[in-house]
């Protein structure tokens, strides 16, 4: 497995984790949550760069063995990140209002 891989699953994995422990924190009183949420938006912060750098690896490397396959090979990918990136901008508002 290529370092891109699993630097595209370990940022998948931290993305879903993020995401699950901000929704879980809010079953916490008001001030007890505050500091696993902010953790999670920490990790997510940290993670969606990761994800980016990946992709960006793998773009790199598709180029190098195809230029033909162009924007096609990724829209699997983007399809589950901008599902969780949607699920999470709604808890997000959720929280603030």
């Amino acid at each position: 497995m290529k370092n891109w891989k699993k630097d595209f699953l370990l940022a998948i994995v931290l993305l879903v984790i993020s995401v699950f422990v901000f929704i879980e924190a809010g079953n916490f009183p008001d001030i007890a949550a505050h500091f696993p949420k902010r953790v999670a938006v920490v990790i997510f912060l940290l993670a969606a760069p990761l994800l980016g750098r990946s992709l960006n690896e793998r773009k790199k490397e598709v180029e190098s063995e195809s230029e033909k396959n162009g924007i096609r090979a990724f829209i699997p990918l983007l399809s589950p990140l901008l599902y969780i990136f949607l699920f999470f901008l709604k808890q997000v508002t959720l929280f603030l209002h």
